[in-house]
């Protein structure tokens, strides 16, 4: 598991330790995140797990250390993200706010995402369609060419019969 999945499961500890605790007597943290950034925070966990859950390879196949970029990104270290995850689990009305904000961030990405791949499939959808169709006049171009030459086939054989009895009526004629 990694440090992010952790961190998880370290704010539900931190909640249950302190939640019949004395609020009042919390510390603030050194560095305090702010509420937006928590909600980033929250949403990248959230993303990168459902990544990890799904797909872990993916992580390691293009080299990405998670922990290291989540730090890196927020300009954090993993002292300071236990220490906010534990004073915003105890402001209980702040922690309501920033995890609505979180589901909202959440669906927008996941709305987001979907109206990319309809998009994709209704692109995917004409593109068959219009090879289908090229296929189609295609087919009915070598038809009509075929019709063509059959039809001048027909009219020349026509022509050669017109010519032949002319002659031989001409010949009658002159006998």
């Amino acid at each position: 598991m990694n440090l992010i999945g952790r961190f998880f499961k370290l704010s539900i500890v931190f909640l249950a330790i302190f939640a019949c605790s004395d609020v009042q007597d919390r510390d603030v943290p050194e560095r305090l995140l702010s509420e937006n950034e928590m909600v980033e925070v929250y949403t990248d966990m959230m993303i990168i797990d459902a990544i990890n859950r799904t797909n872990a390879k993916i992580y390691n196949e293009f080299g990405i250390d998670i922990n290291e970029h989540m730090f890196n990104k927020y300009n954090i270290d993993s002292t300071t993200l236990v220490k906010n995850i534990a004073y915003y689990n105890l402001e209980f009305d702040a922690n309501v706010r920033i995890f609505e904000r979180v589901n909202e961030n959440i669906l927008g990405k996941k709305n987001y995402f979907d109206s990319i791949n309809r998009r994709a499939d209704s692109l995917e959808k004409l593109a068959k369609e219009k090879k289908r169709d090229s296929v189609k006049n295609s087919l009915k171009q070598k038809a009509l060419l075929k019709s063509d030459t059959i039809s001048k086939a027909d009219s020349t054989k026509t022509l050669k019969s017109i010519k032949q009895k002319s002659l031989i009526q001409s010949i009658k004629k002159q006998n």
